[in-house]
């Protein structure tokens, strides 16, 4: 039986796991999905670990907006999709600049 993330949405939302991390950049989500988390925090990924390509700080404060239409603020943090180890630190400091930049700005 393959579940959609939306149906494990609402048992992880009940279980006693505080956030989850969704990964966002690389394959964008329906971000309704965000709505199913009533009471668990919610890590977005708002950056591609896969690509050398920096992210504009407009770019990601748009899907910030966007995915603030679904959670509140209190429960939603910005992030990588995950690890930015394999990225040499300059990239790796360029995309958490602007995504600090864009989260800052709200």
């Amino acid at each position: 039986v393959k579940l959609s993330i939306f149906e494990l949405a609402d048992s992880i939302d009940q279980s006693l796991v505080a956030a989850v991390s969704i990964e966002d950049a690389h394959r964008t989500n329906d971000l309704k999905l965000l709505e199913s988390f009533r009471e668990t925090t919610v890590i977005l990924g708002l950056i591609d670990v896969a690509k050398s390509r920096i992210e504009e700080a407009h770019q990601i404060r748009k899907r910030i907006s966007s995915a603030l239409e679904h959670i509140s603020a209190d429960r939603l943090i910005a992030a990588p999709d995950c690890g930015l180890g394999l990225l040499n630190r300059q990239l790796a400091r360029a995309k958490l600049k602007n995504l600090c930049n864009a989260a800052h700005s709200f």
